[in-house]
C-alpha cells in the first residue's frame, strides 16, 4: 500500500536520486507506481499518466514482454487515460493488461479480476454492452475463484447461501439488459495503490455483482467496512467507497421496485451517502471528482425523498467541480450537466435546462455512438423541455 505520509514532491525527489545512482535499479518501477497512485488520488491525472508511463518504459527495457510486473503499469495507464477522457487509449491499455493477466491468472488472480473489471466499466460507459457482457462471462470463473479465496469457503457453499447454487449465469446481467446500467465514472473505482490487495479485490467484486446480485454486493462492501473498523490507524477515506456503494444499491432498490409512495430504501441510503460525502470533503481537495460523485449520489437520494431544491444545490456544486477538474468537453462533465438539467426540468426551469442540454448533446455525439442510451435520454429530455413530442 502507498505510504500515506508520502507526498508526490518528496517521492519525486527520492526517485530522481535513485535514477541518478542507478537507472537500472529494480526499485524504480514500484516507486513510479507509488507516484502515479499519489497523483491519481489527488486527481492529477496527467502526472499519473506520466508516472505510469515511466514505469512501463523501464519494464519494456529491462523485462520480457509478458512479464507480470507490467500489469500494474498497463492498468494504471488505462485508468489515467480513462479519467482524462481518452477512451481509445484507455481501451488499448486495458486490453493489453487483460491479455497479460490471462497468461498469469494463476498467480495474479486479483489483478486478473481488476483488469476485466476496468475494461467492462469502459465498455458500459461507451454503450458497447455485448462486449461488456462477453468479457464478464470470460471473467466469471476468475470471479468465483477469487470470491472463494477471500471468503475462505468452498464455492458451492457460497453460492448456496446466496440462493444461486447451480445457476452461475444469474450473477451477471444479460447483454440485452446492459443499457440499464448507470455506468459510474472511473473515480468510483478503487484507486491503484490506495488500497491493500484484499480491499481492492472485495470492492471490485462488489462492483461486478452490483447489477446482478445486489445482496452479494452489499455483503462484500460490508466485509470491507468490518475490515476497516478492525484496522486501527488506516485512513478514514477508505470507508467512503463501500459506504457510497451500499447507499447506491439501497437507492436503486427503491427505484427498481416501483415502490410508489414508499421511501424505505431512500431513507436507508441517505445516511450512508451523506457520510461518504462528509469523509471525502474532509480528506480530499475541494474540487476532487470523488466529491462530485458523492454530491450526485446524495442529490439522487434526497430527490427520491422529495427534497428537490436541496438536491439542485448539490448538483450545481457537482457541475462546478467537474468543470474545474475535467474541463468543459469531458464526457463526465456532460453527465453532471445532464443530471442538473433533469433537476431544472423537475422544478420547472425549462430555459435553464435547455441551455445545459444542447451542449451536453454535442459532447455526447462527439464521443458516443448515435444510438447510445445517454444520447437517447438527452434527446428525449430536450424534446420534453422544449415542448416537442418526446422521442421514444
Amino acid at each position: 500500500m502507498t505510504d500515506v505520509t508520502q507526498t508526490p514532491e518528496t517521492l519525486a525527489v527520492q526517485i530522481a536520486g535513485l535514477e541518478a545512482q542507478n537507472p537500472a535499479a529494480v526499485e524504480l518501477p514500484e516507486s513510479y507506481h507509488q507516484l502515479g497512485a499519489l497523483h491519481y488520488q489527488a486527481a492529477n491525472y496527467g502526472e499519473a499518466l506520466s508516472a505510469y508511463g515511466q514505469a512501463l518504459a523501464w519494464q519494456e527495457q529491462h523485462l520480457t514482454a509478458d512479464h507480470p510486473h507490467r500489469i500494474a503499469s498497463l492498468q494504471g495507464l488505462g485508468l489515467a487515460h480513462h479519467a482524462l477522457g481518452d477512451y481509445t487509449q484507455a481501451e488499448r491499455q486495458y486490453q493489453q493488461s487483460v491479455r497479460l493477466v490471462e497468461r498469469h491468472q494463476d498467480t495474479q488472480l486479483g489483478s486478473a479480476v481488476a483488469g476485466h473489471y476496468f475494461l467492462v466499466n469502459l465498455y458500459c460507459l461507451l454503450g458497447r454492452y455485448q462486449q461488456a457482457h462477453d468479457l464478464e462471462q470470460r471473467a466469471l470463473p476468475l470471479i468465483y475463484t477469487l470470491l472463494g479465496t477471500l471468503i475462505g469457503a468452498d464455492q458451492p457453499a457460497i453460492l448456496e447461501r446466496q440462493g444461486h447454487a447451480g445457476r452461475p449465469s444469474q450473477f451477471l446481467t444479460p447483454a440485452g439488459a446492459y443499457w440499464h446500467r448507470k455506468a459510474q465514472p472511473i473515480f468510483s473505482a478503487p484507486v491503484p495503490g490506495e488500497l491493500d490487495p484484499w480491499d481492492k479485490d472485495l470492492l471490485i467484486l462488489g462492483r461486478l455483482y452490483r447489477f446482478s446480485n445486489s445482496s452479494m454486493a452489499v455483503n462484500l462492501y460490508e466485509a470491507c467496512l468490518a475490515l476497516y473498523d478492525a484496522s486501527k490507524g488506516d485512513s478514514p477515506l477508505k470507508t467512503a467507497t463501500p459506504l457510497s456503494a451500499i447507499g447506491e444499491i439501497y437507492a436503486s432498490r427503491n427505484q427498481d421496485a416501483g415502490c410508489g409512495p414508499s421511501t424505505t430504501w431512500f431513507t436507508a441510503a441517505e445516511p450512508l451517502v451523506i457520510r461518504a460525502l462528509e469523509i471525502r470533503e474532509k480528506y480530499l481537495a475541494a474540487n476532487h471528482p470523488l466529491i462530485a460523485v458523492s454530491l450526485t449520489q446524495v442529490a439522487n437520494v434526497i430527490s427520491g425523498l422529495g427534497r428537490y431544491r436541496e438536491a439542485l444545490t448539490l448538483l450545481e456544486r457537482a457541475v462546478v467541480i467537474k468543470e474545474q477538474c475535467l474541463g468543459d468537453s469531458h464526457l463526465e462533465t456532460a453527465t453532471s450537466r445532464f443530471n442538473l438539467a433533469v433537476a431544472y426540468q423537475t422544478l420547472g426551469y425549462r430555459d435553464a435546462a435547455v441551455r445545459l442540454l444542447e451542449p451536453v448533446l454535442d459532447i455526447q455525439l462527439q464521443i458516443l455512438e448515435p444510438d447510445h442510451p445517454c444520447i437517447c435520454r438527452t434527446r428525449h429530455l430536450l424534446a420534453l423541455v422544449t415542448g416537442q413530442s418526446p422521442l421514444i
